[in-house]
């Protein structure tokens, strides 16, 4: 014997006269056979009268947290986008110049798993908590957070010492090379379900990187006397 299901829903037909009106099958259920449910239909005809017949819709199981959770990861990867890197001098760099780096699209990132108004669901935050900076010659930084960005009229920017993340390069690229700049950002990834429960701990991290080349000059200073 078929197992039996209860109608959650009647649907109404979309025009009285031609439409479809969805009831439950015989014996006030829905029979289920394998992953379709059969269910009643009745066709309201005003001249031929009332059809009856079947008619098959897909099974939709019941969603728990358990089923979402761990859907929590690609869920966070897909809204996390490679880093869009920000250095100050940006267009190329002077020897013994402090730089200024940070990641421009560091803001957290909030997105639920599920549907809050009507059923379960797991709140999903990103934060960025770590960039890591190879600067193209053996050398890396590993900063807290995104960095900083520095733009004109900001205090420091009269300064030749390097940000809070940064960096100063005391050699040349040779002329026409240039040194490559990758910059890794962290995204711890922490969760809460509606059932109450959150990530475990250690919380998972995402990690996403880019590059950009980067041309350091030295500028030379000459005196005069008099």
């Amino acid at each position: 014997m078929a197992d039996l299901f209860e109608v959650f829903r009647i649907e109404p037909n979309v025009q009285i006269g031609d439409g479809w009106f969805y009831t439950s099958a015989p014996g006030g259920a829905v029979r289920r056979k394998g992953d379709v449910v059969e269910i009643a239909r009745i066709t309201h005809n005003c001249d031929a009268g009332a059809r009856y017949g079947n008619d098959y819709v897909d099974f939709v199981p019941e969603v728990t947290v358990d089923d979402l959770i761990p859907l929590v990861p690609e869920s966070a990867r897909r809204a996390i986008d490679e880093p869009v890197i920000f250095i100050n001098p940006p267009d190329r760099g002077v020897v013994n110049l402090g730089m200024w780096l940070a990641v421009s699209n560091a803001e957290p990132i909030t997105l639920v798993v599920g549907d809050r108004a009507a059923g379960p669901w797991v709140e999903v935050t990103a934060v960025l908590t770590e960039s890591t900076w190879d600067m193209g010659n053996g050398d890396t930084v590993t900063c807290d957070g995104p960095g900083e960005e520095l733009h004109r009229n900001d205090p420091g920017w009269d300064e030749i010492d390097e940000g809070p993340c940064g960096y100063t390069y005391r050699d040349a690229t040779p002329d026409d090379d240039t040194v490559t700049i990758t910059a890794t950002a962290t995204w711890t990834v922490t969760w809460l379900a509606s059932d109450g429960r959150t990530n475990p701990t250690p919380a998972d991290t995402i990690v996403v990187s880019n590059s950009i080349t980067y041309d350091v000059d030295e500028v030379q200073t000459v005196g005069t006397s008099g």
